[in-house]
């Protein structure tokens, strides 16, 4: 199915439903704090210890194990299921942080939001009409604030004329805007690349 909404995955969408009929309608934008919650996006990721892996048949003195890797996973803590496997530089950036991004942005209001993926992938979609970005003067409708928790999406910020309702409208979003995306990378001092992001968007 390409809306890639499953059993954990959740949305809000503001005065119109999405094509698939999932999710949660409200006539008037809310409060992107009352939207988090709305699109059930009030969950948290934590990395799990280095992976260990279990191999071959367990003989005379029990299962053979791996040495510890260099790799950890992404684990949802309210379902504890697994999101991806990272590295140790991987910074995780929590949905909670996405929408103090968009709260950041003074004239917009949540026009959209959810996760894909049963959490891998979250996004919320402000719309304010005059959302232009990286020294491109072309303005768009909305602006799409993304993340995974998997690293499959960068922390990224792309203006847009497409509502993005699922997995199939996120893609056609990146696919057209991708020369217009800023992307910051899970790793180093995401705390700064958060702020220097904002900065960015206030401009």
């Amino acid at each position: 199915m390409s809306h890639e909404m499953y059993e954990h995955d959740h949305a809000l969408y503001v005065g119109k439903p999405a094509w698939h009929g999932l999710g949660t309608v409200v006539e008037n934008a809310p409060t992107t704090m009352d939207a988090m919650r709305l699109a059930k996006m009030d969950f948290s990721v934590e990395l799990s210890k280095p992976i260990v892996a279990e191999y071959g048949e367990p003989d005379y003195y029990g299962a053979h194990l791996t040495e510890a890797s260099k790799f950890h996973a992404t684990v949802r803590t309210d379902t504890t299921e697994i999101l991806g496997i990272v590295n140790k530089n991987y910074k995780i950036v929590q949905n909670s942080e996405l929408f103090e991004i968009a709260d950041s942005l003074p004239n917009a209001k949540v026009e959209t939001a959810g996760t894909l993926f049963n959490g891998a992938q979250s996004y919320i979609l402000m719309k304010d009409d005059e959302f232009a970005v990286n020294g491109n003067d072309e303005m768009h409708e909305y602006l799409c604030l993304m993340n995974s928790h998997n690293g499959t999406l960068s922390l990224s910020a792309l203006p847009t004329s497409i509502r993005v309702v699922c997995n199939n409208t996120l893609s056609w979003a990146i696919s057209e805007g991708s020369q217009r995306m800023i992307k910051l990378k899970h790793t180093g001092d995401i705390d700064t690349k958060i702020i220097g992001l904002k900065d960015a968007l206030d401009e």
